[in-house]
């Protein structure tokens, strides 16, 4: 095999010429501009579907564990006479620990931020007595015997109510400590929710007062808290050693939360008519939406969220980024199933 033999002219080159190199960069920024451009809007589009499912979840969820409470509530009321008096309870000698709450199923009051609610659910723990019973002698502060009409299921660590309807203004928390070897005695002996007898009224509570048996009771107030924007629940019991209260966190990215009664069609208001709640909870994702505006302001949120029926739900706006968020409502009626079933 004969090799054959290349000749090179003088003046030829190989390779390519400069303005091959810049049109090759061109395309090549080209196309590095069309893949980040589409980098930036899957990038965007993620945010924004996070951003969605954290706060349609944390709002679900809030909204169920608040609901679930509520349904409860009321549980050991069933007496509607004795229900809107300010019950005063203490523990360990402090007036302010727990302090006074109304003797009702579900309480909605402003927090002190103006913004969100406060919602309180009350309701008792001792299945085995819903009903309450009546004082067959008066009760007076100090008095370490509480006589009843019958004390079959009064026990231990159980906390009780003492109401008299005819006084509805104030009503009393104490713990029941033991019962009598009779059927008339109950006992509010040495006991930290039995520290401080300026709770009782000034008055004997007369015969024929009321004293419902909550049980371990279940008091439970649901709050925003608008350092972290996160739903926190006090639960108030007599469960918990060396304290009256306990605070957790319930879920993240709430930052609105408001309640309406719902009352019954007697045109008349309070505790007595109330047979349902409304709910709503206003959560967010937890990443800030990129801006598209050409000086850089987020206009993610436009408007503030809304009830169903169209009503404005305040929501924090002191931070400069809250319209850089994503916010969704979670609404409900929840019926008050035991002070329906307690309706006269």
């Amino acid at each position: 095999m004969i090799a054959k033999s290349v000749t090179i002219t003088p003046g030829q080159n190989s390779g390519f010429s400069l303005i091959e190199l810049m049109i090759a960069l061109v395309i090549g920024l080209i196309v590095v501009l069309a893949i980040t451009q589409a980098f930036l809007t899957s990038e965007n589009r993620r945010r924004t579907i996070i951003s969605d499912n954290d706060a349609q979840t944390g709002g679900m969820l809030t909204l169920y564990m608040v609901e679930r409470e509520i349904r409860n509530s009321g549980f050991g009321l069933p007496n509607t006479s004795a229900l809107g008096c300010t019950v005063h309870a203490s523990f360990g000698g402090s007036l302010s620990d727990p302090g006074t709450f109304p003797l009702a199923p579900v309480t909605i009051s402003a927090s002190a931020d103006g913004i969100t609610d406060q919602v309180l659910a009350l309701s008792g723990t001792n299945g085995a007595m819903p009903l309450p019973v009546r004082l067959i002698s008066p009760f007076a502060a100090g008095d370490g015997a509480i006589n009843v009409g019958v004390n079959y299921f009064f026990g231990p660590k159980q906390l009780s109510i003492l109401a008299d309807p005819a006084n509805p203004a104030d009503c009393t928390m104490v713990e029941i400590t033991d019962k009598g070897v009779d059927l008339n005695h109950a006992f509010a002996g040495a006991s930290p929710w039995n520290q401080n007898n300026a709770i009782y009224p000034a008055a004997p509570f007369p015969t024929g007062s009321y004293v419902f048996n909550m049980g371990a009771l279940s008091l439970k107030r649901f709050f925003v808290n608008p350092a972290d924007s996160t739903l926190r629940v006090t639960e108030t019991a007599n469960t918990v050693q060396g304290t009256s209260s306990t605070t957790r966190a319930l879920a993240t990215g709430v930052v609105g939360f408001k309640g309406r009664y719902v009352f019954d069609g007697s045109g008349l208001s309070g505790p007595q008519h109330l047979v349902a709640v409304k709910l709503a909870i206003v959560s967010r994702g937890s990443h800030a939406e990129r801006s598209t505006a050409v000086d850089g302001s987020c206009n993610t949120t436009l408007n503030l969220p809304k009830w169903s029926d169209g009503t404005t739900l305040p929501i924090p706006q002191s931070s400069p980024d809250w319209k850089c968020y994503r916010y969704k409502v979670s609404e409900t009626t929840v019926s008050l199933r035991n002070r329906v079933w307690n309706l006269p």
